[in-house]
């Protein structure tokens, strides 16, 4: 490509049209250099996936499973009638890291954290019912319903931080890797 004449159409470039300053060409264009390949960037996702293989109806009693098919979390939950029902989430190396106890107040227990909370304390529906906020470690973050996705976003920033959509091989959990450093 003649760098004296970009920008400007010839005889046999009508038809294209070229980029501009801070563009990129929608069709890789020939290296300037002759031999050597022009460089397409792979994209990057940004979102690390994990997917709730389920036991049963609901991801209830399922198992997490990360991008590499390990398991990551087990989710069990007791369906006794004589019993409070629970939902214990399991590392498969640690044990428990959380446990939800059903009924008229429903309430999380974090075991890293060492807390306890009513559920409708920590994921509550906001006032025009269009998302779910909750509180982790001081930061406040909402998830709400997009396109398919129910998705995670701190309330100072833009970007989704997670979403959960229905998957073929079940549910899908995607998150960033910056929350799963947090």
């Amino acid at each position: 490509m003649n760098p004296l004449v970009q920008g400007w159409s010839t005889a046999h470039q009508v038809l294209q049209t070229l980029p501009t300053w801070g563009t990129q060409p929608s069709v890789p264009q020939p290296s300037i250099y002759g031999a050597l390949p022009y460089f397409t960037p792979e994209p990057v996702d940004p979102f690390v996936t994990y997917t709730f293989v389920s036991f049963g109806a609901t991801v209830l009693n399922s198992a997490l499973f990360g991008a590499d098919n390990r398991t990551r979390f087990l989710i069990t939950t007791n369906e006794s009638t004589s019993v409070l029902e629970r939902t214990t989430v399991e590392d498969p190396g640690r044990g428990r890291v959380a446990l939800i106890t059903w009924g008229k107040q429903p309430s999380i227990t974090i075991d890293d954290l060492e807390w306890t909370i009513r559920t409708s304390q920590w994921l509550y529906l906001s006032s025009n019912r269009a998302c779910r906020t909750m509180i982790v470690c001081g930061e406040k973050f909402s998830w709400r319903p997009n396109a398919g996705f129910i998705e995670l976003f701190s309330l100072e920033g833009s970007d989704a931080l997670a979403r959960i959509s229905q998957g073929a091989a079940g549910v899908i959990l995607q998150v960033t890797p910056k929350v799963i450093q947090k």
